[in-house]
């Protein structure tokens, strides 16, 4: 049996004769919930925690029940990417249950700015005021002695994350790094944490210009991840994409198709098609086809891309990759076509002095120098 179906199937009966004493019903509940949650059984571990939340009521204390699986929740759909509404409700309504709790736990109420960190920056995409909910978090867990435990290795991982948008790659290093100095002196066995860690080190490294450390790290957290998730799972194959990222950045376009097409696989395996985890990475695969000199295959595989997607923002991602092929097949007009598309869309949704327009309008520059114009 795999991991999933000895945690849906088998343990069920085992679970259901504790109804009988709630207190230890929940914590079960929720127990199972995180480890489904770790093996990417997202609706399996969402059933688990709805049913946790339904029998807080009946338990010792029902509020600090209801207020820690409601963060359970929030951080579900936040991996999950199952909706931006239903995210900020559970991290509000953990808020409101927390307001009505006389003296709630210090790591109770941490737990909850750090979900409210966590959606604010990775849902409402405003990093900077997720940071300054990252920093309050980090100050509950230490005035309360508790910057050893594992929930605050779990905060740093997010606090790491939400350093990397603002472009503080240094200090994202640095709280990563003391996230697992932490680990190692505390815990005795390998985590999702550390593995999550490994890939946020790897993505801050390449900022920072460190390849070869970059891809490490990448390699460390896939390593880690095979052995605690499985070799085909969504959590494995989230830092292959990223090294194959990282060969397509170092011209080793061979490796980058070679990894993309693996990454390709798990996430067909694992999604509904036309999510945008299949297309970026079909867009790496149409990326170095088109790199190793394949431009009809890089054609179709940018086509499909742009057909399947529904995002303004992803198709305007990879209009400026086919743009290219047709650049390099003097089809320059359709390619300038193709660039001011993608110019408008991020200028709209970026702003007019976004990298990603300058990049764009370097590569419109270059078409308008071979039109001699």
């Amino acid at each position: 049996m795999s991991a999933k179906e000895l945690l849906t199937n088998s343990s069920n009966t085992i679970t259901d004769d504790l109804q009988d004493r709630p207190d230890v019903y929940v914590k079960v509940l929720l127990a199972k919930g995180e480890v489904l949650k770790g093996i990417d059984a997202y609706q399996e571990a969402e059933s688990n925690y709805r049913k946790a939340l339904e029998w807080s009521s009946e338990t010792t204390h029902p509020i600090e029940n209801k207020v820690k699986t409601n963060v359970l929740l929030g951080d579900l759909y936040t991996d999950w990417n199952k909706g931006q509404q239903e995210t900020v409700e559970f991290a509000q309504r953990a808020h409101n249950q927390l307001k009505n709790m006389e003296s709630p736990p210090p790591a109770l109420k941490a737990s909850v700015i750090g979900l409210r960190a966590h959606v604010i920056s990775s849902e409402l995409k405003d990093y900077e005021k997720g940071n300054l909910y990252f920093e309050k978090a980090d100050s509950i867990y230490k005035k309360a002695g508790l910057d050893q435990s594992y929930e605050y290795m779990n905060m740093l991982t997010g606090y790491g994350r939400t350093l990397l948008y603002v472009f503080n790659f240094t200090k994202s290093e640095q709280v990563l790094l003391k996230s697992n100095r932490i680990h190692r002196k505390t815990l005795d066995r390998p985590t999702l944490t550390v593995a999550e860690n490994y890939k946020f080190l790897g993505w801050t490294n390449r900022k920072l210009g460190n390849f070869e450390q970059s891809n490490r790290y990448f390699r460390k957290s896939i390593a880690l991840k095979q052995k605690l998730t499985g070799e085909e799972t969504l959590q494995t194959a989230i830092p292959m994409y990223h090294l194959a990222r990282n060969y397509t950045l170092s011209g080793e376009y061979e490796k980058s198709e070679r990894l993309a097409k693996q990454v390709l696989q798990i996430y067909q395996k694992n999604l509904e098609p036309g999510n945008q985890y299949i297309l970026q990475a079909k867009n790496y695969i149409g990326t170095a086809k088109y790199h190793l000199g394949n431009y009809s295959a890089a054609e179709r595989s940018h086509k499909d891309i742009i057909k399947q997607s529904n995002q303004a923002m992803h198709k305007a991602g990879v209009k400026p990759n086919l743009a290219l092929v047709y650049q390099h097949t003097d089809r320059l007009n359709e390619a300038i076509t193709l660039l001011e598309e993608s110019i408008n869309v991020n200028e709209k949704y970026l702003d007019h002095q976004s990298r990603v327009v300058a990049v764009d309008m370097i590569k419109l520059a270059a078409i308008y120098r071979e039109l001699d114009k």
